[in-house]
């Protein structure tokens, strides 16, 4: 007897009702993880263009962690101060929710938002570690360079962030989400890394450029 094969439904018949439109819990959903993905991006490019090691990284992520505790919401004005500084954009302008009709807007607007979420997280990042001054703008503006080609790579299917992840991990650095709200992510240096962190070379010295 011949295998029954269902019908897809085209995901622009599909109508969306009221909850699954819920604003605050789309944008909720659309940020979760954002800054675990964010540090993949930005610590696997360091990693790999900069060559940093996994002690550097480690002492840079407990510098620019400092800085966010202080300024938890990124501005309008931090925003368009990124753009100055290393040419950041938001990747998904005027993303409208009221308008989504059927499912296939609604997951479309998802994604869209997601990026967003990411690419707003990379963003802080990179501002505090400017605030750090340890870069100069013209490596900023390279990282984040870099930066948006991995998530091109993984746009397009070529690169992952579970791949992004093992080659941190392979390099020295485990990035944890935590399952403490508190806590979004946490690091910790592999045993290998451990064992030879004393006799690395030391963090470098601020950029000569001024830090912001």
């Amino acid at each position: 007897m011949g295998k029954k094969h269902t019908k897809r439904v085209n995901p622009r018949k599909i109508p969306v009702s009221a909850n699954m439109k819920d604003v605050d819990r789309i944008l909720v959903e659309a940020g979760e993880d954002n800054l675990y993905f964010a540090w993949l991006l930005v610590m696997s490019n360091l990693m790999d263009q900069e060559q940093e090691g996994a002690p550097v990284i480690a002492e840079l992520w407990e510098s620019v962690k400092t800085y966010n505790e202080t300024h938890r919401e990124i501005k309008w004005a931090d925003i368009h101060r990124a753009e100055q500084l290393f040419g950041f954009c938001i990747p998904c302008r005027n993303v409208r929710l009221e308008t989504i009709r059927n499912a296939a807007e609604l997951e479309s607007v998802r994604s869209r938002l997601r990026k967003n979420a990411v690419a707003v997280a990379v963003c802080a990042l990179l501002l505090g570690i400017k605030h750090g001054g340890y870069y100069s703008g013209t490596e900023l503006k390279r990282l984040y360079l870099n930066v948006q080609l991995t998530l091109a790579e993984i746009e397009n299917g070529s690169n992952t962030y579970e791949k992004l992840s093992k080659e941190v991990e392979r390099r020295g650095i485990r990035l944890i989400r935590s399952s403490n709200s508190g806590e979004m992510i946490t690091i910790e240096l592999t045993q290998e890394e451990n064992q030879t962190a004393g006799r690395t070379e030391p963090w470098r010295r601020p950029s000569s450029e001024s830090a912001c």
